[in-house]
């Protein structure tokens, strides 16, 4: 399918969107605005939840829908009068959610739980994410989550859980993590150097970017999505377009239609250049 043909861009944001400094080159600004001008629905497509987006919100206020949560949530940004209006959600069951937390202890783990609106981590350990391979995230996440002296009575609240994150020490421990919880009724996903990231199961960027596309009457063949790393995997098997950053490992490269530059020279806008333009 050539050019404007296509009639959605899907991004992904860490190592996508954002650069290495977890900025937004202002080529890649330039270029989406081109995007929407000319019809296209540009979407985030990222494992953030909604209180980690909100520096982009505004630089990127073009945006006006987001599969976020690694796609527990789909949400219309400007909706409910710039409120934001809730298109889909699915959590983590409470009893499944209790079974992350024991293992995110034994492994002296961080657990990041992300409901419908917050990021909430344990305020011990938020100091310390450098020792969770984690550090690049720390003062945003000192800016933007909700600390808690203990974060197993947060699922007592009922608000239920989005996703969980499990930043571990090292390798070793996320493969010894995951093999205690690979029988529960989870989507697993390796991200970062030592991160599980956990969702209900049958939910991924995939599942909720169907949502999306549905609720917009866009066929996945009109939709082209661009990512960098193994959480992505599902979703760009499933879109029209795949395109991999020149950042990306090599097994993402392998999959995908287009390899384009790398996150820190505005490797998005180049690809929609290329696949959107005259």
């Amino acid at each position: 399918m050539a050019g404007s043909a296509y009639r959605m861009i899907a991004l992904d944001m860490d190592g996508t969107l954002l650069t290495s400094g977890k900025t937004v080159h202002p080529d890649s600004v330039r270029d989406i605005r081109y995007a929407v001008d000319r019809g296209i629905h540009v979407v985030f497509c990222t494992g953030r939840g909604l209180a980690e987006m909100r520096d982009y919100l505004e630089p990127l206020s073009m945006i006006r829908y987001a599969v976020c949560v690694s796609g527990a949530l789909v949400c219309d940004l400007k909706g409910e009068q710039a409120g934001g209006r809730t298109i889909s959600l699915r959590g983590i069951p409470d009893k499944t959610a209790r079974e992350i937390l024991r293992v995110a202890q034994q492994y002296d783990a961080m657990p990041q739980l992300l409901t419908e609106k917050e990021s909430i981590v344990r305020a011990d350990q938020i100091s310390r994410m450098g020792d969770y391979h984690m550090a690049v995230y720390q003062e945003m996440y000192e800016r933007l989550a909700r600390t808690t002296q203990n974060i197993a009575e947060e699922l007592e609240r009922g608000f239920g859980i989005a996703k969980i994150n499990l930043y571990f020490r090292n390798t070793e421990d996320r493969e010894r993590g995951y093999r205690e919880l690979q029988n529960l009724p989870l989507d697993f996903a390796y991200a970062e150097g030592t991160s599980l990231e956990m969702n209900a199961s049958g939910v991924t960027k995939a599942s909720g970017l169907k949502i999306l596309a549905d609720h917009l009457g866009i066929g996945m063949a009109e939709v082209i999505g661009m990512g960098d790393a193994e959480n992505d995997t599902q979703m760009l098997r499933s879109v029209g377009c795949s395109v991999a950053m020149g950042n990306a490992d090599e097994r993402i490269r392998a999959i995908c239609d287009l390899v384009t530059d790398d996150n820190d020279h505005n490797g998005v806008g180049k690809a929609i250049r290329r696949l959107c333009g005259p």
